[in-house]
């Protein structure tokens, strides 16, 4: 009985350990291709940048600059309308 016992501990240790590799390379692989994707993606985009003009560029640009605005338009909204959805309750 105790030699079983042994070896089914044994089996534990070498799963976990097999496991804990398995996982550390898994993790190491999706940051190496992580990595790959970015650098890849970043190029992609110099590229396209590089190539529109100067216009398209400025207009991207505005488009940026007005849905920052807007986001921070509807984040206000959504505020007030909370404010006011708690006034009417609270004289309902």
């Amino acid at each position: 009985m105790n030699k079983l016992e042994e070896e089914r501990g044994q089996f534990r240790v070498n799963t976990e350990s097999i496991e804990n590799r398995f996982l550390l390379e898994r993790d190491k692989l999706r940051k190496t291709y992580d990595q790959k994707y970015e650098k890849i993606k970043k190029e992609l985009e110099d590229s396209v940048e590089s190539k529109m003009s100067n216009k398209t560029k400025k207009t991207q640009l505005m488009n940026v600059i007005m849905k920052k605005e807007l986001d921070s338009q509807v984040c206000l909204v959504t505020v007030f309308a909370a404010y006011i959805q708690n006034i009417t309750l609270t004289v309902a």
